[in-house]
Formats: structure tokens, sequence, C-alpha cells
């Protein structure tokens, strides 16, 4: 067999629903229902699941054998126009992940969190890592405020507009390297003491840990040092990203108007803030 044993991270090998195994497994890897594909050769299971979950793809249509080989073949769910180190990665992190899940279930969540020996880097988004933020911003859905894709064009041109922070946040934990797992980009405003907040985002790999918290607070030591004044953010709702709705309120900004399309924030003036004492940070000077 190509595939071996040690190549699946999740497996389910039970009498129970596969609807019911996979989304298990989706909770399991911390991954959307529309991340998974699916392959059966029963009419029965194919239509089933995609009658209770839709949004898992179905690759083939029949349980004809050659069909089903001639369905992997011309999809392009899997292709890819770049691979990068996170990406190579990925595999051996929903390994650890089950790791990380097991040691969770601590009554106390701050001691289970330094339990992990957590470590972040923040890093300038530049040529070294353009492509894993350029990856980001185009699949990552939960964590999401505004869901902007940006390709690496325009997050170029960002980067060359005056005053613009651009950042990018690494982790790694006592299980292994994650990878950059967090982006933030922002531009200045009508002013030049006003800093506006294009994207900011986290992979779905690292949600509950706190890593926002330390990527916002690296970004407001670089605004208070250009002297910004004011920092204006919105949540961009979609049918994914309910689970970022109070994020601004939790870091302390002011909703100043709400429709159905938008939520716009405003700080002022801008504040310090401390990062998670679990979380150590590796650049501390940054």
């Amino acid at each position: 067999m190509i595939l071996k044993w040690t190549d699946f991270a999740v497996r389910k090998i039970n009498w129970n629903h596969k609807h019911e195994n996979l989304r298990e497994a989706a909770r399991e890897l911390g991954l959307g229902l529309d991340s998974f594909a699916f392959l059966d050769d029963s009419d029965y299971e194919r239509e089933q699941m995609r009658q209770v979950i839709p949004e898992v793809l179905i690759l083939n249509h029949s349980s004809d054998p050659l069909q089903t080989l001639r369905a992997l073949w011309e999809t392009d769910a899997f292709d890819s126009l770049v691979v990068t180190e996170e990406d190579r990665g990925r595999h051996r992190d929903y390994t650890f992940r089950e790791a990380r899940e097991v040691e969770g279930h601590k009554d106390d969540l701050e001691v289970f969190l330094k339990s992990l020996e957590m470590e972040a880097a923040i890093e300038e988004v530049g040529p070294s890592n353009m492509e894993r933020v350029v990856t980001m911003l185009g699949k990552t859905n939960q964590f999401n405020l505004t869901t902007h894709r940006h390709s690496s064009g325009h997050v170029e041109t960002m980067l060359a507009s005056p005053g613009s922070i651009a950042l990018a946040l690494r982790l790694r934990d006592k299980f292994g390297d994650q990878g950059i797992i967090a982006v933030l980009l922002a531009v200045r405003g009508d002013n030049a003491a006003t800093l506006v907040i294009d994207s900011f985002l986290v992979s779905c790999r690292a949600l509950g840990r706190g890593v926002e918290d330390v990527l916002w607070a690296a970004m407001l030591r670089r605004a208070l040092r250009q002297d910004v004044q004011r920092v204006e953010a919105e949540y961009i709702p979609t049918a994914k990203n309910s689970i970022v709705a109070g994020v601004y309120n939790r870091l302390g900004l002011q909703c100043i108007s709400h429709n159905s399309g938008s939520t716009c924030y405003l700080l002022e003036p801008v504040t310090f803030l401390e990062s998670p004492p679990w979380i150590a940070l590796k650049n501390e000077n940054q």
C-alpha cells in the first residue's frame, strides 16, 4: 500500500454513521466541515453525507471503481499553487494536536496553557514569509475579522505604504513547531495619527491559546512608537467567522457603528496591552 497507517492523522473505525465520524474528526482537527472531501463506493453513504453535511465535497458519483479513480485524477480539490513549510508540517501538527487536546482536559485552563510551553516570535511580513501570509489570507475563515483575500502584489503595495504595519506570528510549543499561524495587516488612515486594521486572522490550528492577544499587543507597540493616536477596525460577519464577533470588544475597542454588513470599532487613545503570561515572546524587543 502506498498509504501507511501513520499517514492518517485521524482514524475512525467503528459502526457509527460516517457523517458522525466526520463531524468528530473535524472537531478534533479544528477544521471546518467544508475542508473535507468524501470518497465512498456506497451510493447510500454518499447520499447520506450529501444531505446531512452539504458542506463536504463528494468526489465520486457512482460505485464504479473506474469512475472513482477518474474522479481522483480529475478533481482540483487538492491542487495548490504553492506549498509552504507550514503546509508540509501540517500532518505532524495534526498528530501533535491529539496530545494537546488530551492534556487540555485539565481543570485549570491557564495551568494547561502554561504546560504547553508556548513560544511566539513576531515577524515583519516580507519576501521570506509572503507565500504563507497570502495562503492564510486566502484560506482562513473562522478566526478572520474581515476575510479580505489579498494577492501578494496587493500585500506588497500595502507594505510600501508609509506607516503600514504588517506582522506574522510564528508559534511553537513542546509538541513541535507550528510555523506562522497568525497575521495582522494595518495601513494608515486619513491622517498619520490613525491606523486602520485591514486583516486580522489566526489559523484554526491555534484557536483558544491567546495568540491573537500577542499579535495585537505587538501591533500596538509599533503603533505607539509611530505616534498613532487612534486605531480603527472592522468586523465583517460571514457564515463561518461568528466566533470572532466579540474579539474587538474583548480587546478594549469601542463599537461606533453597527449594521447587518459590518461592525466598526475604535481604540482611542492607543494604550499598551499585556500579552498572555502563558506565551513567551521570543523577540521581546520588537
